[in-house]
This record gives C-alpha cells, structure tokens and sequence, in this order.
C-alpha cells in the first residue's frame, strides 16, 4: 500500500510539469547605494539623534500636556493601533494554516438503496444510516506556500507597526509646528500692540501740533489712518489666535473650549537641531515611513514565494475515525467502528492561466514596493539635505535681521526726535516707523521659522525611531 502511494505521488509531481513557471522573474534594484549626499549635508559631530520625547527641549510645559493628550485620545493613532491588531490576526490566522484540524462530523440520513447493488446485501425500504467521526487533516506545506504566507504576513505586521511611530510623528511635530505658529501671533500680538501705542502717540503729538498751527489737517487725518489700520490689525490677529487655538485642540483629539483656554506659548529653542555624523548611513534605519516601505516590499517578495508555491502539488493527510452503522441503534455496536487515513493530493493542471497570472501579479507588485521604497529613501535624502541647508542659512539670516532691525529702531528715534524739534514733517515719520515695525514682524517670523526648521530636522531624523526588525 505504502508504494502504491508512493508510485502515486511521483507520478503526480511529473505531472505537474504541465504547469510550468514563467521564464521571467520580477526585478528588485533598489537605488540606495547610488545616492551621493556628502557635499550637500552639513553634519555636526556633537549632535545626536533625537530622544523619543524630542519635544521637552523646548521647556514648555503646556506643549508637553497638549502632545500627551494627544497621544491618548488622536483618532489617526486610534486606527493605527487598529490596523496593528488586525495584521496581528492576519498572522495568527497564517500560522494556522501549519496546524492540523480536527473536527468531529454527526449526520443521521434516511437512505433506500438500489436493489441492483446485490440484492443479498441491500437493506429493503427506507433506512437510517448513521455517522459520527472525528476527522484529521493536516497539510504537509512540502513547497513552503504556509511558511511564506506566515513570513508575509509578519512582515506586513511589523509594517503597521511602523506606520503607527510614523502616525505618532507626523501628529508630534504638527502638533509642535502649530503650537511655534501660535507662538508667533502672540509675538506679532505683542510688536503690534506697541506699534499701537507708538501710532497713538503720534496721533497726539500731530494734533497737538496741529492745534499749535506747525501740521496741516492732512497730516493728522494719516495718523489717524495710521492707527487705525494697525486697530484693524490686532482684531485680525486675535481672531488668527483663536482659530491658531481650535487647531490645536483638534490635533490633540480636545474639543475647541479647551483650545481657547490655551495661554501664550513659552517655548524656547536653545539651539537647532544639527546633522548627526552618522545620518547618512543610519538614516535608513531611522525613519519609520522608510521602514514602512521596506517591510511591505519584504512582504510582496514573500507573497511571490506564495504564488509560486501553487505550481507545485498541494499535499495533506487526512484521516478520520468513529462509527458508521446503517440504524442509530447500531452506532454504538462493536463491529460499527471505521475509519481511514492516506494522503490527499492536489495538482493544478489547467487553469486557464490564471496560476500563471496570479504569479507575475506577485513580481508586478513586488516591484512596485521596491519602486515605492526607493521614492522613499531618495525623498528622504533630499529632505535631508534641504533641512541641512536651511541650517545653515538660519542663523545668518536671524543676524543680519537683527542688524536690521535695530538700525530701523535707530532711525525711527532719530526722526521722531527731528519731528519733535519741528526739523522734519509727518510722511518721514511714518515711514521710519513702517520700516521699524516691518523688520521686528520680520525677525519675529524668521525666529519662528528656525523653531519650525528644528522640527523639520527632527521630522526628517526620525523623531526618535528606531528599526527593530528586518
């Protein structure tokens, strides 16, 4: 019996010829090594790769409150952890497919035999056949479809766990990056509300000295215009604060009450953020979105392995055990025992091409998670050397603003002290103050952006993340 089965098996695997493999197999060139990055990276050799709470150094404790409750309650990181717990489930149900099954089968079936099966034997009339068995199958997995399904399977779970640190980072740094912008406002709030009082004084000292017969009416009405428009200006930056508020209380998953209690921002940067040594060849291992795209095309590869298996015989022993009797009185009898074990053999033939199709469908989409990871890895290059440049260019920037804004503060007291002295007429005075008042919204919104810049950098770095599986 035993070679029996044996003779048919081989005779099964020569068969499957039938089905042969495509001649072409999918490419898989991924482009990392040819990346060049050296001239346009500044790295600093101090720096190190950010903590996972990377947002602390900038010593704001309600930033820390706004990020913690966001990570409690954000409904995209509610999803993630969703999708972790289903590709979980997917594993589990992979893994499954390498254990056997046993299953118990009960059926009662009222039967009339054909006279003409040997009329000695056949029961007369209508009979009660009963069954009770325990049934076992297990699939033997010889071409490795299970243990690819499980592989691919895992890698695919890992990846949502990926996605769920790259979920977390993208709502920290939103969160950081909105919460700098409210900083912001409230320091173009505070130059405004002094550019107020200085426009207000002016309106004084222009009807006073309109009132002592040395400015003309035209001149005090521009004040007044003046002033205004900088009144106008304040409302809209309130109203900005607010809706700048509501954001916030959105991204951290609260309701818009709770934003407009948000107080002035304190946060400080004591310094940027710079390059670590290593960033060029540990960057990859850094960035989750990055490990994201490699775990999913680890998974397309291991899903090739699947669909090729399925050009091979599908084997599995089977085997059942219990009792049989033709009446349910006779179930319990001695001689009612049966059973059955032996192999089972599947072998694909014909099937109009479609284990063929299904195969390139693999190599296609293999392809196309590679194609997805090296967009990744060279996006993140060039992030990487855009942040290295704005580093750079930062604090010259910042310096040169200051230079400028304290010459325009300079040239406004000079000429307001002209127009005291009645050496100087209005329209000058307002233009110093103008320019004045520009360049301190100027190096208010260039220390902003460093603050923005420094998030960026800790965005592109990673924000912490570390690949754990491979």
């Amino acid at each position: 019996m035993r070679k029996q089965y044996l003779a048919l098996y081989v005779a099964l695997l020569l068969v499957s010829g039938c089905v042969s493999l495509p001649d072409e197999e999918p490419s898989h060139t991924s482009m990392v090594d040819k990346l060049q990055y050296e001239k346009s990276v500044t790295i600093d050799t101090d720096s190190l790769w950010p903590a996972d709470q990377w947002w602390q150094r900038y010593h704001d404790d309600q930033l820390d409150q706004l990020i913690a409750r966001a990570l409690e309650s954000a409904p995209n990181l509610q999803i993630a952890a969703a999708r972790i717990n289903l590709a979980l489930a997917s594993v589990q149900q992979s893994g499954a497919a390498m254990m056997p099954t046993i299953s118990a089968n009960a059926s009662a079936t009222q039967t009339r035999l054909s006279y003409h099966n040997g009329n000695d034997f056949v029961p007369r009339g209508w009979n009660t056949f009963g069954s009770a068995t325990l049934n076992f199958d297990y699939e033997l997995d010889l071409f490795g479809k299970n243990r690819a399904q499980i592989a691919a399977a895992t890698s695919e779970m890992f990846a949502s766990q990926a996605e769920q640190a790259q979920a977390r980072l993208v709502l920290t740094a939103s969160i950081t990056k909105a919460y700098a912008e409210l900083a912001r406002l409230y320091a173009n709030l505070a130059n405004l509300s002094e550019a107020r009082d200085i426009r207000l004084k002016t309106v004084q000292l222009t009807r006073k000295r309109y009132d002592e017969g040395l400015e003309n009416r035209g001149s005090v009405r521009s004040a007044e215009a003046a002033l205004a428009l900088t009144e106008s200006s304040l409302l809209e930056l309130q109203q900005q604060i607010l809706i700048q508020k509501h954001a916030l209380s959105a991204l951290a998953g609260a309701g818009p009450d709770e934003g407009e209690a948000l107080t002035e921002p304190a946060l400080t940067l004591d310094a940027s953020h710079g390059i670590p040594s290593d960033a060029g060849i540990n960057l990859i291992g850094r960035r989750p979105d990055i490990s994201v795209s490699r775990l999913q095309a680890e998974a397309a590869a291991h899903r090739i392995g699947v669909a090729k298996s399925r050009f091979y015989p599908n084997v599995s022993l089977t085997g059942y055990i219990g009792s049989q009797a033709m009446g349910l009185e006779n179930l319990n009898l001695g001689g009612s025992l049966a059973g059955g074990v032996g192999p089972a053999i599947y072998l694909p033939i014909f099937q109009g091409g479609a284990i063929k199709a299904g195969y390139k469908a693999a190599g296609a989409q293999y392809d196309s998670a590679v194609a997805t990871y090296n967009q990744a890895v060279n996006r993140a290059f060039q992030q990487l050397a855009d942040v290295s440049t704005q580093q750079k260019f930062m604090q010259q920037r910042i310096k040169k603003m200051q230079q400028a804004e304290a010459a325009a503060a300079d040239a406004y007291q000079i000429v307001n002290q002209r127009y005291e002295g009645g050496l100087t007429g209005y329209l000058e005075v307002l233009n110093a103050q103008d320019n004045w008042l520009s360049s301190k919204r100027s190096l208010v919104n260039l220390q902003s952006e460093a603050v923005f810049v420094d998030v960026e950098t800790v965005l592109v770095l990673g924000g912490g993340f570390i690949a754990e599986h491979s």
